[in-house]
């Protein structure tokens, strides 16, 4: 039992009655010596200065638990928090897109950053959800950067489904550029794709440079078959520059990770 959680049940046993019988010995004592009405004066005062105490009792409470709430904050944050976090990305990305949203909305332009290794997920998030926002929000430029694994390295590490998920990446955001031909004329739509000849040994969705997804890419072994890569399926967790999970390195990092990947590809192509 903490310090203050003893004081407090101390004075809750002990203080209410030692005040309730001196302020009773004060009212009582009088009634030998002096009339009636003196009593009643007293009475009355007893009962001002119980409520009084009450109050005092009732106040000097709602401190010593605002003091503990805050002793509480303080130890969750050398404890070290987690960030909000989801289960993968399908469950993150209602939270994802509202996010996408909610910068339209303030007036903003937005810039989606992504980072996979085929964005089997992310980039059909982009593809099945963005269109109506697209038009809704038509007079506000949206940049989407995608960037994924070549076909090479996929080979390499035996993820061949993997290639056939990267190319119809790849002819997604043709398609997609295709079919809102009209806002990519008007400079309000840009999508651009590269491709890095690495694994990531992490991935995720950064939005203006503000809000960061991230997720960790896994691997699970089977006896009799190679390695397989478990990327959209683990967990993600959400970063801001203002939080207290560390959260701008993070950004900072993701965002120094893409500038590479986009040199990357440009040598890759001999550019």
């Amino acid at each position: 039992m903490s310090f203050i959680t003893s004081f407090k049940t101390a004075q809750q046993k002990f203080l209410r009655p030692l005040l309730y019988i001196l302020v009773c010995a004060v009212a009582i004592y009088p009634l030998v010596p002096y009339p009636t009405y003196k009593y009643i004066a007293l009475f009355v005062l007893a009962t001002a200065i119980i409520r009084f105490i009450q109050e005092i009792e009732t106040n000097f409470n709602q401190k010593v638990s605002s003091i503990e709430d805050r002793i509480k904050v303080i130890q969750s944050d050398v404890q070290g928090p987690n960030p909000p976090n989801w289960d993968n990305y399908t469950a993150a990305q209602n939270i994802i897109l509202t996010d996408i949203y909610a910068s339209f909305e303030r007036g903003d332009d937005v810039k989606i950053d992504i980072i996979g290794v085929s964005a089997r997920y992310s980039w059909r998030m982009a593809e099945d959800q963005l269109g109506p926002i697209i038009k809704k929000f038509d007079r506000r430029k949206l940049t989407v950067n995608v960037a994924v694994c070549t076909e090479e390295i996929l080979l390499r590490w035996n993820l061949t489904s993997w290639r056939e998920d990267m190319k119809r990446t790849i002819q997604g955001i043709k398609d997609f550029s295709s079919i809102h031909h009209e806002a990519v004329e008007s400079g309000n739509l840009n999508i651009n794709h590269f491709e890095f000849d690495t694994l990531p040994q992490w991935h995720g969705v950064m939005i203006n440079e503000k809000t960061l997804y991230m997720g960790r890419t896994e691997w699970i072994f089977y006896a009799d078959s190679p390695p397989a890569m478990k990327v959209g399926q683990c967990q993600y967790r959400k970063f801001e520059p203002s939080d207290r999970f560390g959260g701008e390195p993070r950004i900072k990092m993701f965002s120094n990770w893409m500038e590479r990947l986009k040199k990357r590809s440009e040598e890759i192509r001999g550019e």
